[in-house]
């Protein structure tokens, strides 16, 4: 294994995170109440200790909205991310747009499909690590854990609201707490 490729491995797997969530919000058209449970795996690219750049992910959800129904989704996102900073950092920020399916038996079944937005401030309430911390334990892979409110907006083109219509439209905002679990590295 050359040097290149050990790096790229070690920069893929300490680069990683993954979220587990719920959010809770209104869909606009009815006032219905939407409740969602989330789990997502990403990374920012452009930065192997994974503090800043794209921000780009895969999502599993199950969506419940009264008077409607449950189902589950899938998808991904691609935006930007900041944040926290691994030594001294306590608070990031991200924005990314988010697109996919309902998991039905086939993706895209009837043409269904959801597009949104989502403002993430990922916030670290550990022991803040400090450069001096390096010298006393560097590792090759750290976990931390953060906590992110999220704002989202989704707009679902959905047929199981009415199957009789064409184009059903629904738009919602939720709102949520995500823990997220962080891996980075002191070596890069």
């Amino acid at each position: 294994m050359t040097h290149r490729a050990l790096w790229l491995s070690l920069t893929l797997l300490t680069a990683c995170s993954a979220d587990l969530g719920a959010l809770a919000g209104l869909a606009t058209r009815d006032a219905n109440f939407v409740a969602s449970g989330r789990l997502t795996a990403s990374t920012k690219l452009g930065n192997p200790t994974n503090e800043q750049g794209i921000l780009v992910g895969l999502a599993v959800e199950s969506r419940s909205e009264a008077n409607v129904g449950s189902r589950w989704e899938a998808g991904a996102m691609l935006g930007w991310g900041s944040g926290p900073a691994a030594i001294g950092g306590r608070c990031g920020f991200e924005i990314y747009a988010e697109g996919g399916t309902p998991l039905r038996s086939t993706f895209f079944e009837r043409g269904d499909y959801y597009l949104g937005a989502a403002l993430g401030v990922p916030l670290y309430f550990g022991t803040s690590r400090q450069v001096v911390d390096l010298n006393r334990s560097m590792a090759i892979a750290n976990w931390r854990t953060e906590i992110v409110p999220m704002l989202r907006l989704r707009v679902h083109h959905d047929h199981d609201r009415d199957p009789s219509r064409d184009g059903n439209f629904v738009k919602d905002v939720s709102a949520g707490l995500v823990f997220r679990f962080r891996a980075f590295s002191d070596l890069f």
